[in-house]
C-alpha cells in the first residue's frame, strides 16, 4: 500500500467513522447534517429545506460566455433504517414499529440508543450542536446559514437499551418455530414503569438506532459500523467534492444530501425539483452478495470498486449515460463492477423521473449486511468510487450530454 493511499484511507475512515456513528432515523438526520456542513466546510455555499435535505454548490460554479453549463446533481442520502417509539407499557417496555426495511430475525437482542429529550427551553441555538455532553441541541428554525433559531429548542440525548428476546429456557414448542413480528419485539431501558421512561425524556416518537460504534482494522483495510447505508455514499460524496475543490470544470456541481430514502425516497423527490438538474449521480452503499454467493454468480463483491447498476426495482438506468460511464472506467483502467438487481432501490429512481426525464446512474460503494445493526466494507471501494467520480465530472460536458 503506497504512503499516499494509507493517507486517504485513513481520512476517508475519520469521516466514515464521524457519519456511521451519528444518529440518523429517517425524519431525525439532523446529527448527520451537522457532521456534513462541519466537513464540508468552505466547499461552496450550504442551504437546507424544511426536510432538512442539505444542498451545497461548488464555488467554482459559473456559467462561461453566456453558454449555460451542465447542472450535474450529486445525491447521497442521510438516513438510516431504525425504529420509532409507537407506545410505552406499564411495565417500562417500548413498543416500536421499523422504519425503513428489517428483517426482524436480525432485530431481536440488539444494543440500541433511544433519543430522550433533556432540556427545553427558549435559548437561540446552533442547529444540530453537540455540548460536552454529548446532548445534541436542535431548533425548529432553521435558516440558510444553518442556524436555528427557535422558541422550542430542546436538548436531546441517548438512553442505551435492549431489543427484547426471550431465553430458550421459557420459550414454547410454538414459539420456537415462529416468525418473530414487531408486536412481540420490544425495547428495555431498563425502566419498571411508564412513569420511569418518561421521567428518562423518552415518549412516543422517539427514534432509535443501533448502537454500534465504527471500527477499522487498517491492516487488512476492513471497516465494520451502522449505516454504511448510505453514510459510505455520503462519505464518497464528501471526499470527492474536497479532491476536486479549486479544480475548473465544465459543469456546474451541486450536492444534495437527501433525508428520508429509505422510507420511499421522499427526499430526492424534492431535492430533484429544487436543483432540477440535467443529469445526476447517486452515491449510494450498496448490498454486497459475495458472502453467499460464489464468485461466478456474485454481482456484487467487497475489493473490486463501485457497482455500477443496470437495474434495479426503482429504474432502469439509462443506457447511454451507463454505457458512456463504464467506457470511462474501463478506459481509465479504474476498478468497478455491474449488476442487474431484482430487487432494492436508490434516489436515482426519484430523480431520473423529474423534471423531463434526467439520466442517472449509481455508484454504489459494496457493503455486507446493510440494513442490519452491523455493516462491512472496504475504504479502498470508497476511494474507487471517488476515482470515477472525479473522472467522469471531469470529462462530463454538454458535447457528451448532447449524445446521451
Amino acid at each position: 500500500m503506497g504512503q499516499e493511499n494509507g493517507v486517504k484511507r485513513a481520512e476517508m475512515a475519520q469521516l466514515l467513522a464521524e457519519l456511521s456513528n451519528a444518529p440518523g432515523v429517517s425524519g431525525f438526520e439532523d446529527e448527520v447534517v451537522a457532521v456534513l456542513r462541519r466537513e464540508m466546510d468552505g466547499l461552496g455555499a450550504m442551504t437546507e429545506d424544511k426536510m432538512r435535505n442539505l444542498y451545497l454548490e461548488r464555488k467554482e460554479n459559473c456559467d462561461v460566455g453566456g453558454e449555460k453549463r451542465l447542472t450535474v446533481m450529486l445525491d447521497a442520502h442521510t438516513d438510516e433504517v431504525g425504529f420509532i417509539v409507537q407506545g410505552i407499557n406499564a411495565n417500562g417496555m417500548l413498543r416500536i414499529l421499523p422504519i425503513g426495511d428489517w428483517d426482524t430475525r436480525n432485530v431481536p437482542a440488539q444494543r440500541v440508543l433511544v433519543r430522550a429529550m433533556v432540556a427545553e427551553s427558549g435559548a437561540i441555538t446552533e442547529s444540530g450542536s453537540a455540548d460536552d455532553s454529548g446532548a445534541i441541541a436542535e431548533g425548529g428554525v432553521v435558516t440558510e446559514g444553518g442556524s436555528s433559531i427557535s422558541t422550542f429548542a430542546r436538548t436531546y440525548a441517548y438512553v442505551p437499551g435492549i431489543t427484547t428476546s426471550k431465553p430458550p429456557h421459557y420459550l414454547t414448542d410454538d414459539e420456537q418455530r415462529q416468525v418473530l413480528g414487531f408486536d412481540t419485539i420490544l425495547v428495555d431501558v431498563g425502566a419498571n414503569s411508564c412513569e420511569e421512561v418518561r421521567a428518562l425524556g423518552i415518549d412516543i416518537g422517539a427514534p432509535i438506532v443501533p448502537d454500534v460504534t465504527f471500527a477499522y482494522d487498517a491492516a487488512r483495510d476492513i471497516a465494520v459500523g451502522k449505516a454504511f447505508d448510505c453514510r459510505s455514499g455520503c462519505a464518497a460524496l464528501v471526499t470527492t467534492l474536497r479532491e476536486l475543490a479549486g479544480e475548473a470544470l465544465d459543469v456546474n456541481v451541486v450536492a444534495a444530501f437527501s433525508t428520508q430514502e429509505e422510507v420511499g425516497l421522499r427526499g430526492a423527490k424534492v431535492t430533484a425539483e429544487r436543483v432540477r438538474p440535467d443529469v445526476a449521480i447517486v452515491f449510494e452503499g450498496t448490498p454486497a452478495d459475495d458472502n453467499f454467493r460464489d464468485a461466478y454468480t456474485s454481482q456484487t463483491r467487497l475489493g473490486y470498486g463501485p457497482m455500477l447498476r443496470h437495474m434495479d426495482r426503482s429504474m432502469i438506468t439509462h443506457p447511454r449515460f451507463q454505457r458512456w460511464a463504464l467506457d470511462v472506467a474501463q478506459r481509465q483502467g479504474l476498478p468497478h463492477q455491474v449488476a442487474v438487481r431484482e430487487g432494492g432501490g436508490t434516489n436515482a429512481g426519484a430523480i431520473y423521473l423529474s423534471s423531463m426525464g434526467v439520466p442517472v446512474i449509481v455508484l454504489g460503494v459494496p457493503a455486507r449486511y446493510i440494513h442490519t445493526p452491523n455493516s462491512m466494507s472496504r475504504l479502498d471501494d470508497h476511494l474507487a468510487t471517488v476515482e470515477l467520480a472525479k473522472i467522469l465530472l471531469r470529462e462530463l460536458n454538454n458535447e457528451v450530454f448532447a449524445l446521451l
